[in-house]
């Protein structure tokens, strides 16, 4: 026993310990620290809340304990733990008790220890998460974003550049396949409006010289008459002398009839010749009188009338004018097909005012011919 005392009165004064009390098996105590039983050790604490305890549940089931009990206002924390001789046999128990406040003061500093050290882990994984994050998935992801930007640009050359095998890879590895796909599907769609614009091109074409062979019944009608008017002059020059006035008026004449020839053959010409569009001012009062002259010989062959209602001083307009004739000839040739003897071509043209909500158009005057 008085080593015992010697070692607790020891240990008493010593790491913020109040004290110590050692109790037998029969929970009586039999020794106890001088720093509980003199109060000039710790003269803030009160020791008698620690010399109340009872050790006797300890004891009994050999269970350590431990818990806080208030000295003079001050929290004292108190463990108590069995004794055990060589054979396990509890043959005693002691209590330790300890400056509560200061304990607590060790344990906030190695709670903020703690949390700072686990503050700092979870700041360094964030760091190294969001650097993670970005170098796999945002750069990619905005590589990826920017393609789709520049594809809808109409820049098909560029592709992602690929690496690794992770998820957003795969997809732009895909995507990049999608666009090859795309560009592909678009320069053969490129191909095929070329084509059909061409074909289109042709057909036009080659029914503009299907026109002209229906015009050339009609228009060696018209080339004939000059051709005999030309014959006739030259016949009446051979018969007999003639004086110089009548030689002169006779030539004039043949030199007319030979302009009126050149000038037929002139717009046919012009009218079968392949070329571009080119827009001028037309009168389409004057276009739709040579049209009509040059199929005159047709119309008259199949007994149909031509009815022509033209507005006064209609506008001219801006168009290309060998096309428009040629809208008009074919509008002149299916009609012609269609009707029979006794039929009748109503050909008006008119200045109207459109609606905006006409398809095609915004409004405004147009010249309406139909």
């Amino acid at each position: 026993l008085e080593a015992t005392q010697q070692f607790i009165d020891t240990v008493g004064p010593s790491n913020n310990i109040h004290g110590v009390a050692v109790y037998d098996s029969k929970g009586n105590r039999v020794a106890v620290s001088r720093s509980l039983m003199e109060p000039t050790t710790f003269p803030e604490l009160d020791p008698k809340p620690v010399l109340r305890l009872d050790p006797r549940s300890v004891l009994h089931d050999g269970k350590a304990k431990d818990g806080y009990v208030r000295g003079t206002g001050l929290l004292i924390y108190y463990r108590m733990e069995p004794i055990s001789d060589a054979e396990n046999k509890i043959v005693g128990a002691f209590i330790v008790a300890r400056y509560g406040s200061r304990l607590m003061q060790t344990i906030e500093i190695r709670r903020n220890r703690i949390i700072g050290t686990t503050s700092a882990l979870i700041l360094m994984l964030s760091v190294l998460t969001l650097f993670i994050v970005r170098r796999n998935i945002s750069r990619p992801i905005n590589d990826l974003i920017e393609r789709i930007r520049e594809i809808g640009r109409g820049h098909w050359e560029q592709r992602i550049q690929v690496a690794g095998r992770d998820e957003v890879s795969l997809l732009a590895a895909e995507f990049n396949r999608m666009c090859e796909r795309i560009q592909d599907t678009y320069a053969r769609l490129v191909r095929e409006q070329q084509e059909k614009l061409k074909l289109e091109k042709d057909l036009r074409y080659s029914e503009k010289l299907a026109s002209v062979g229906q015009l050339a019944a009609g228009l060696a009608h018209e080339i004939g008459t000059p051709l005999n008017i030309i014959a006739g002059r030259a016949e009446y020059l051979l018969r007999r002398q003639r004086t110089p006035e009548e030689i002169n008026e006779n030539l004039n004449i043949m030199r007319s009839q030979s302009d009126r020839i050149a000038n037929i053959v002139r717009q046919l010409l012009e009218f079968s010749r392949r070329k571009e569009p080119a827009l001028r001012t037309v009168d389409i009062s004057s276009l739709l009188t040579n049209v009509q002259r040059m199929l005159q010989h047709r119309i008259g062959e199949k007994g149909i009338g031509v009815e022509v209602a033209v507005a006064d001083a209609l506008p001219k307009i801006q168009a290309d004018p060998e096309l428009l004739q040629q809208v008009l000839i074919n509008l002149y040739l299916n009609s012609l097909y269609v009707l029979n003897a006794g039929g009748i071509i109503k050909i008006s043209a008119e200045v109207t005012q459109d609606q905006e909500s006409s398809p095609g158009t915004n409004g405004g005057k147009w010249l309406k011919l139909s």
